[in-house]
Formats: structure tokens, C-alpha cells, sequence
């Protein structure tokens, strides 16, 4: 006997009262009772709410929530420890029942509808529980709501699909320091010396960079895909891990890379770009000068050696075995791994000038003993075919390309241009500030902003 009396003056499991009840079946009196009142609620219920209902079950359509083709107020069945309440149903089935993202969307149709004209709506994580194409749609509607001036609407996210969904003009970065202090930056309509349009595309290819802190952005996507690939083995020796950093690596684009940069910078995040220092580049004189403006602006530009690409660094700076297993990397690859084990015979030969016959197998130890040639000669014509035709040129491959380096890295030498700008690359990508967790880059669109 303790002062927990009130519970056994109810017909509950193990009180005072159901051990004196005999013959009696406790849950089928409950049952009975839920269904009862569940019935006096469906049978007649109050014409208020039923209007409501009907409204309700309009609104969840239009959203995309749900088709509800028999809207009514109803009791909601009994939980473990819960008062059954009055609930919008469809039918015999209560509306709590449906998915995270059908709730959502029809309180948030009845919730904007609620809301006056000159009410503003708050939408945290917008995409929360939804799938895209619903996503999609709730943003269409919420912008129209606040073009029409119909109220403000806010919302946070940090889904790449609504940075990509919504303008330019409606995107602010908000941040919050370790000492508590809140800044909002907004994105803007262009950036100067840009063509009309830059930034909206920016944002739309690369929307992910605008929900990290730290931004590596690459010149190509071998780069991509090797930095990501890396990324998991640096994670291992680091204290806190690349995501809890809140660094991204993103594809740059080509001779854009530096304008990319730039902008991403100007926009507060902490940016290095990582580009080829190739020679060959159509307009070298051009792309200099962004970079030079890029780097003024706070961008860290790390370049690999003068008139090198990120396949000279490789084939240039891995031990024989992993060179073999470059070229063993390109032929699994191939359509045809003959053909295109012989098309990589074929364009050694014309870069070395030999006969292609001369290169039996895929083993350069054996290219060098058939033709004499030396080993940097064979890594150079490599790393030139690998340029002309493209052998690593996505993510998939330079992610494979990192597996590969991985592997060998121990028979790499550490003063070599590819261990130190990777180092480099490394450095930046984990400053010795620890992150405040919880505390992510927001991007939250504002539609009625501008």
C-alpha cells in the first residue's frame, strides 16, 4: 500500500478492484464501451465540425496529402496511457494513421489556410517526410501564397532538392558562431563580371555546397570522386569525421571553377579550389586571371605542378604495382577489356613511338624489357592517353582511382607534389576548430523576399 491509491479505483491491470471482479472479461467491457462511443461520435456528429471535416479533407487533396472520401470527425481509438480524442477520419480509418509526410502536408494546408492575409507562415525543415514530386508541389503553392501577398512565408531546409526548387532571390545562408552569434547572408541576383543568370545556375548545380561550411571545389570530376573516395580512410585517423565538419567537395566545372569559388566565398564559406595546372587549357591567360581574383577574395587555390593534371600526379607518382593497377582500373572498365587493353597498347606505342605489338600484356615492367623505354617515359604516355581519352573522367572512376592510391600509398614517397597538395587538400578539409554540434549552415529560402 502506497500513496498511488487512485489507481486502484479503476478496472486496470493488477489494481485492487480487478482482482474482487470474477467472471467478468475486463477488455471485452473496454471494447465494447471504445466501440459505443466511437459510434454516438460517427452517428451524429457535430455539424461545425462536420463542415470542418469536409474543408479539411479539401485542402489535404489539393496539397497532395491524401484523397479522403469520407471526411468526419471521429474518436480517435485508445493508445497505452492515452485519452482517445476527436480526430479528422476517412471513413472508419482516423487521419493519424497516415504517413509522416501525408500528415504533414494537410496541416500545412490547413494550417496557411488558417493563417489571415497578412499572417506570416513558418516552416521548419520543409522537406521533411515528403517525397520530391509532393516537395515540389507544397513550394510551388507556399511561393504563390506569398506572391499574391497573401503573408510571409519562411521556411528552413536542408535539402539540396528545395536550394534547387526555389530562386535564387528567395535563398539567405544563415549561421550560427560558437559564441552564440546569428548572421544572415543573402544570396544574390548576380555576381559582377558574370553573365545574367550565373548565379541561379550555381545554385542549381551545386546546392549541396550550400548547406556545408567548408567547400572544396574541384575542377573536374576525377577530382571529385578521388577527394570522396579519400575521405572515408582520412576520416579514420581524424577526430571528428568530414561530415560532422560540414565539408563538401563539388564539381567545379571545367574553366568556371574559379568564378565557382569565388562566389561561394563571397557568400561566407571557407573555400580552396583544387584545379589542373594544364598547359593545354584553351584560354590559360583568362582562367589565370579568375583565379587571381578568386584568391583575393579568400578563395585558397591549390594547383597541382606547373603544367600537370591530376593524371600526372598519378600514373607520375605511384610505384610500378600501382600504375599496373591504373591500367587494370581502365581495361575492367572498358566495354570490351580487349579492345581495350589494345587500345591502351596502341596509344603507349604512339607516344613512345614503338610498335604497338612490342607492348605484349598490361605490365609496363614488360613494356620496359620489350622496348628499353624508361619508366617515367611509360607513366608520362599513360597520363597523356589518360587525358586524350578521358579514362577517369567521372566520379565513379576517380572513386575508384582513390582505392587504387590508397593502396599504395605507403611506397609513395611523402615529398611527392601528389602526398603534399593532398595533405594540403586534407589540412583544410579539417580545421582544428571543433564544430558546435547541431549548430549546421541553414539555407533557408524565402519566398517573398525581393
Amino acid at each position: 500500500v502506497d500513496d498511488q491509491t487512485a489507481q486502484h479505483l479503476r478496472w486496470t491491470a493488477g489494481s485492487a478492484l480487478s482482482h474482487l471482479t470474477s467472471g467478468g472479461d475486463l477488455r471485452d467491457v473496454r471494447t465494447r464501451a471504445q466501440r459505443a462511443a466511437r459510434a454516438a461520435v460517427f452517428d451524429a456528429p457535430d455539424p461545425a465540425m462536420q463542415e470542418a471535416a469536409e474543408r479539411a479533407g479539401e485542402l489535404a487533396q489539393l496539397a497532395g496529402s491524401a484523397t479522403i472520401s469520407a471526411p468526419r470527425p471521429g474518436l480517435e481509438p485508445p493508445g497505452v496511457g492515452r485519452v482517445p480524442g476527436l480526430v479528422l477520419h476517412d471513413g472508419q480509418i482516423p487521419m493519424t494513421q497516415l504517413g509522416r509526410g501525408s500528415q504533414r502536408l494537410a496541416t500545412i494546408a490547413m494550417q496557411t489556410h488558417a493563417v489571415d492575409a497578412s499572417g506570416g507562415v513558418l516552416i521548419d525543415e520543409v522537406e521533411v517526410g515528403l517525397d520530391p514530386h509532393r516537395l515540389l508541389s507544397l513550394l510551388s503553392s507556399l511561393r504563390a501564397r506569398s506572391k499574391s501577398g497573401e503573408g510571409q512565408v519562411i521556411m528552413t531546409t536542408h535539402s539540396p532538392l528545395v536550394i534547387e526548387a526555389v530562386e535564387v532571390d528567395d535563398l539567405h545562408i544563415v549561421r550560427k558562431t560558437s559564441d552564440g552569434v546569428v548572421t544572415v547572408t543573402r544570396v544574390p541576383h548576380e555576381l559582377e563580371g558574370a553573365r545574367r543568370g550565373y548565379v541561379q545556375g550555381v545554385a542549381r548545380a551545386l546546392p549541396a555546397a550550400l548547406l556545408a561550411k567548408r567547400i572544396v571545389v574541384c575542377e573536374g570530376k576525377t577530382e571529385v570522386g578521388l577527394l570522396r573516395g579519400l575521405a572515408p580512410a582520412w576520416d579514420v585517423d581524424e577526430e571528428t569525421p568530414l561530415a560532422l565538419m560540414g565539408t563538401c567537395f563539388v564539381l567545379g566545372g571545367g574553366a568556371d571553377s574559379p568564378r565557382r569559388a569565388r562566389l561561394l566565398c563571397d557568400l561566407g564559406f571557407e573555400v580552396l579550389l583544387l584545379a589542373d595546372d594544364d598547359l593545354d587549357r584553351g584560354n590559360l591567360a583568362a582562367w589565370n586571371a579568375l583565379a587571381a581574383e578568386a584568391a583575393d577574395a579568400g578563395v585558397a587555390v591549390l594547383r597541382w605542378p606547373q603544367g600537370q593534371a591530376v593524371e600526372d600526379q598519378l600514373f607520375g607518382g605511384l610505384p610500378l604495382a600501382g600504375v599496373d593497377d591504373l591500367i587494370e582500373l581502365r581495361i575492367e572498365s572498358s566495354d570490351d577489356p580487349d579492345n581495350g587493353a589494345q587500345s591502351i597498347r596502341d596509344l603507349v606505342a604512339d607516344r613512345l613511338d614503338c610498335d604497338a605489338a612490342d607492348l605484349d600484356g598490361p605490365s609496363v615492367a614488360d613494356w620496359q624489357a620489350a622496348t628499353g623505354a624508361q619508366f617515367e617515359d611509360i607513366t608520362s604516355a599513360l597520363a597523356d592517353a589518360a587525358k586524350a581519352k578521358s579514362w577517369f573522367k567521372n566520379e565513379t572512376m576517380g572513386r575508384a582511382v582513390a582505392a587504387v592510391l590508397l593502396k599504395h600509398l605507403e611506397s609513395v614517397p611523402s615529398d611527392s607534389p601528389l602526398v603534399t597538395t593532398l595533405h594540403q587538400v586534407r589540412q583544410f578539409c579539417y580545421p582544428p576548430a571543433d564544430p558546435v554540434n547541431g549548430q549546421d549552415d541553414v539555407a533557408v529560402p524565402d519566398p517573398d523576399a525581393g
